[in-house]
């Protein structure tokens, strides 16, 4: 027989006071890791100016996989019951504040830069007193925002999708040689760049749903109205 999902969300389970986590029974898509299609291997090029190897580009070697619903004979997905086991630990204050100030300090840093570049003077003078401005501040809102988190549990609906590999992305790090030299000093050459590559996914609907269990926080609205909060303070 077919295992359908519910199309009503499904009775919550009950939790204790203090309870820190639960395993919740519910029906998804069962699912098997498959390969989505190939991106190029990691790899170093010596030029002094950042560049693809061609070759490589071309001929993708590097394989990605990702979990896929599995599909019937008529095209449906197949549901299956499952355990997902849900974290019901309320926010740290200490760790979003810190997330708070290493948000606020790359975005003082950054904009101090812009700034520095727009009037023409040194950037650390700028972006310095900039970065750590903002890092408080960033670590004032991040903590404040989940202060008396409260948790419940619930179900929320989700779609069935297919995977699909949209491409890559691509990181580049320099790699350099020092050398120092009587008056000249120290000088930094480039030789080359480390290429780092990473698979864009992206998720296409089948159309069907199901109801999945997850951690509800009641502090999600306030963590979202803080990245606002931040905005405007930079405005």
């Amino acid at each position: 027989m077919r295992i359908t999902p519910p199309q009503t969300k499904p009775p919550v389970p009950q939790i204790s006071p203090g309870q820190t986590s639960i395993k919740v029974p519910y029906i998804g898509p069962a699912e098997k890791e498959e390969l989505i299609g190939r991106i190029p291997e990691d790899h170093y090029v010596s030029t002094d100016t950042f560049s693809y190897s061609s070759q490589l580009i071309a001929n993708p070697a590097k394989a990605v996989y990702s979990n896929q619903p599995q599909m019937d004979s008529a095209g449906r997905t197949v549901f299956e019951k499952k355990t997902k086991e849900v974290d019901l630990t309320p926010y740290s204050p200490a760790k979003y504040g810190l997330r708070g100030a290493v948000t606020g300090a790359a975005v003082g840093g950054f904009l101090g830069i812009m700034v520095a570049g727009v009037v023409g003077v040194s950037a650390a003078p700028v972006a310095v007193p900039a970065a750590l401005a903002l890092g408080f501040f960033g670590k004032v809102i991040g903590a404040e925002s989940v202060r008396g988190d409260k948790v419940t549990l619930d179900f929320r609906k989700q779609d069935v999708t297919v995977k699909e590999l949209a491409g890559f992305d691509v990181r580049a790090e320099e790699s350099t040689t020092t050398s120092y030299s009587g008056k000249a000093g120290r000088t930094e050459t480039v030789d080359g760049h480390h290429l780092y590559f990473s698979p864009k996914i992206h998720g296409k609907k089948t159309g069907e749903t199901y109801w999945e269990p997850y951690a509800r926080h009641s502090s999600d609205e306030n963590t979202a109205s803080s990245a606002g909060e931040l905005v405007t303070a930079l405005a």
